[in-house]
């Protein structure tokens, strides 16, 4: 007996409610910590540099950059913590943070008798928003199922919807 094919529009629906349902982030919410917990990039946390914030600090990633100081500069004295990122060809300090200091923006600050910007970002809108290197897993994870509704569901013969004699 000849098998009917089930129509596209079934076959993406069915791929793409799948990939929700396996997708890292589909019962997560932000209530639920640690898992719900906010992911910033650190960076005094090695090798990655990424971190889920703690409690208590995980409401703002926190971006700070120097981008007029040497790389000899970076991460001396009392700026511990900022290291030269060869990226973005700048010494930044990544951090979670409790909240958004109002001080955000650019300040001038002196290093050895010279001034220097010190940018401040803050963001809260997603994980890893303080940094712009590093490939958000959301995004990954629909390209992948987009993909896969795409090209996996396309043909006709899947043996889950054959038609039994």
């Amino acid at each position: 007996m000849p098998h009917r094919a089930v129509p596209l529009s079934i076959r993406v629906g069915v791929t793409l409610a799948v990939c929700f349902l396996l997708s890292p982030t589909a019962f997560v919410s932000g209530e639920d910590y640690p898992v719900g917990a906010l992911q910033c990039m650190s960076t005094l946390t090695l090798p990655e540099e990424q971190l889920i914030c703690p409690k208590g600090r995980d409401s703002f990633c926190e971006k700070n950059e120097l981008p007029n100081i040497p790389a000899s500069k970076c991460g001396k004295g009392e700026y511990f913590g900022f290291k030269y990122d060869e990226k973005i060809k700048r010494c930044a300090w990544r951090r979670c943070a409790a909240a958004c200091e109002e001080r955000m923006g650019t300040t001038q600050i002196e290093v050895d008798g010279e001034e220097y910007n010190w940018d401040r970002y803050c963001c809260n809108d997603e994980d890893f928003c303080n940094t712009s290197s590093v490939l958000k897993t959301g995004l990954l994870w629909v390209v992948l199922c987009v993909i896969s509704a795409l090209f996996v569901w396309s043909g006709s013969d899947i043996a889950p919807f054959r038609a039994h004699a």
